[in-house]
């Protein structure tokens, strides 16, 4: 597997649509934090599958820290929306996908 210079970390997860039965595999990725102006960090991470062609957003914080730290904050909440559109999402089986705080 070739990971990207700015690629921080990655996790595989399951996923269920609990309405059709498809299943697939969604693969999120962090990436490095990356100083944009005096006190303005992007920190990009993307959450791609095979049914959906891949998107990186970018979440901007004072410093590098809260930048990543808002960052899983908002893979949180986008797994969270999944969820509740009917998502069953899978970590090694579980259902903590291990992005709480």
């Amino acid at each position: 597997m070739n990971v990207p210079d700015d690629q921080v970390a990655s996790r595989l997860l399951d996923r269920i649509d609990q309405k059709s039965g498809e299943r697939d595999t969604l693969l999120i990725v962090l990436y490095k934090p990356k100083r944009m102006a005096e006190e303005e960090w992007a920190c990009e991470y993307s959450i791609e599958s095979l049914a959906s062609p891949p998107r990186r957003r970018a979440i901007f914080g004072v410093d590098a820290m809260q930048a990543l730290v808002l960052s899983l904050r908002t893979i949180h909440a986008e797994l969270d929306a999944l969820r509740s559109r009917g998502v069953d999402l899978r970590w090694f089986g579980d259902s903590d996908l291990g992005f709480r705080e």
